[in-house]
C-alpha cells in the first residue's frame, strides 16, 4: 500500500505537469537542479530519495501495475512524453488508504542521509551489545560501513556503562519510540534486528512474513527511520541514549551541488554573470542554472537584481492564469521578452507558498 500511496501522491501533485521520469528522479533523490525545483514546487520534499534503490523496470512495472487498475491515465498533452493524472477511482483509492499507508513517516529532504547512518548505527550497536553482554567476541557485523563500524567501536571502548544497562536503556526508549507506529510495523522492524545468535530477518524474509512486496518492505523501513529520527530529535528528553547516537549527524535541507556553491561564492564577492561565465569557463546556461540553484535555498537572495518587480509580477499572474508551472505555459502568457531563467527564479520564490496548485490533494 505504502508505493501505491507514493506514487499516486506524486502523481496528483504533479498534475500532469512533469513526467513519470520526475518522480523517478525525485523517488531516487537526483540531484539535478530540475528535480530539486520540481521537489519544492509541487510540494513533494518529503518523498526526496525516498526508494533510492528502485530501479527503473520496477518503477515501470509498478506504473503499468496503477494504469491496470484505473488509477491513473496518461495525458495526450505531450504524446511522446508519458504524463499522468489519477483518475476518479484513483482519487478515491488516495483518499481512503493514504491515512493508512504510512507515507506520512517521510522526511525525505532533510533525514535521507542521516537516516541511514542512524539506522546503521542502532542495528550494529544491538548486535555489538547484545553479543558482548553473553560474552560473544566474535561475530559477522551486519553493517559492511567502515565509518560505523569505528563509530560503534569507540563507543564499545570508551564506554560507562555495562553493555547490560545500554542494552535495558535502548529497550526502554526503543519500547516508547514504537508507541509512534502500528503494531505491525513495530514488529516488522524489530524483525529486521540482528542479536545474540539470532539474525534479522531479509527483506525478502520480511516481505513473505507481513504480506508485502520487496520495495514495499525497503519504503516502510526507509520511512520508519526516518520518522523515528524526527522524533528523537524532537523529544531529545524522552530518547537520551538515541539521542545521543544521532547527536553527531547532520541533518540536510539543502542539496546544493558543488558547482553552485562556487558560483555563490563568485556572486558573494560581488562579481556578475558574465565574470562568472568567464573565471569559470562554463556557459551562461549553467550559471543560470546555478542561480536558481541558489534561490531555491535562500531566500534571502536578491531575485530583484535579475528580475524586476514589474516582471515579477507579471509571471505570477501568469502562473495564476494557467494555474501551471510549467515553463511552456507560463512563457505563452506573458511578453515575450521575458526569459526562461527569469520564470525559473520566480518559481524559486513560491516555493514555500501556499499556491492554487496546493489545493490538487484536498
Amino acid at each position: 500500500m505504502i508505493l501505491e500511496a507514493l506514487l499516486l501522491t506524486c502523481i496528483k501533485r504533479l498534475n500532469g505537469e512533469r513526467s513519470s521520469s520526475a518522480i523517478f528522479h525525485i523517488l531516487k533523490g537526483k540531484r539535478s537542479i530540475q528535480t530539486i525545483q520540481d521537489i519544492h514546487m509541487y510540494r513533494l520534499t518529503e518523498f526526496y530519495s525516498s526508494a533510492k534503490n528502485i530501479r527503473k523496470a520496477d518503477f515501470n512495472k509498478e506504473m503499468q501495475k496503477l494504469l491496470r487498475q484505473n488509477l491513473i491515465k496518461k495525458t495526450d498533452v505531450e504524446p511522446k512524453i508519458a504524463t499522468y493524472l489519477l483518475t476518479e477511482l484513483g482519487n478515491e483509492w488516495l483518499g481512503k488508504n493514504i491515512g493508512s499507508s504510512s507515507i506520512h513517516y517521510f522526511n525525505g529532504l532533510t533525514y535521507a542521509n542521516t537516516s541511514l547512518k542512524f539506522y546503521s548505527r542502532l542495528v550494529l550497536l544491538i548486535q555489538t551489545f547484545t553479543n558482548t553482554s553473553l560474552n560473544n567476541y566474535s561475530f559477522l557485523p551486519i553493517v559492511n560501513d567502515p565509518e560505523t563500524e569505528r563509530w560503534v567501536k569507540k563507543i564499545y571502548s570508551s564506554s560507562v556503562y555495562q553493555p547490560r544497562e545500554i542494552l535495558n536503556q535502548l529497550y526502554e526508549e526503543l519500547k516508547k519510540l514504537f508507541l509512534y507506529f502500528t503494531d505491525e510495523e513495530a514488529h516488522l522492524f524489530i524483525d529486521r534486528l540482528t542479536g545474540f545468535d539470532q539474525y534479522g530477518l531479509s527483506l525478502d524474509q520480511l516481505a513473505n512474513k507481513y504480506g508485502k512486496s520487496y520495495l514495499e518492505v525497503q519504503l516502510l523501513i526507509t520511512a520508519m527511520t526516518q520518522n523515528m529520527l524526527q522524533v528523537v530529535i524532537t523529544n531529545k528528553k524522552r530518547f537520551p541514549f538515541l539521542t545521543f547516537i544521532a547527536a553527531d549527524l547532520q541533518t540536510e535541507n539543502t542539496l546544493l551541488t558543488n558547482s553552485a556553491l562556487i558560483t555563490n561564492r563568485l556572486l558573494q564577492k560581488g562579481h556578475d554573470i558574465p565574470a562568472i561565465a568567464q573565471i569559470r569557463k562554463l556557459k551562461y546556461n549553467t550559471i543560470y542554472d546555478h542561480i536558481v540553484e541558489i534561490a531555491i535555498h535562500d531566500r534571502t537572495f536578491p531575485i530583484e537584481k535579475y528580475v524586476n518587480k514589474e516582471t515579477q509580477q507579471s509571471i505570477m499572474q501568469a502562473i495564476q492564469q494557467t494555474k501551471s508551472y510549467m515553463l511552456k505555459d507560463i512563457k505563452e502568457n506573458i511578453n515575450h521578452e521575458v526569459s526562461y531563467f527569469e520564470i525559473r527564479l520566480v518559481l524559486s520564490l513560491i516555493k514555500n507558498t501556499t499556491h492554487s496548485g496546493d489545493k490538487r490533494d484536498k
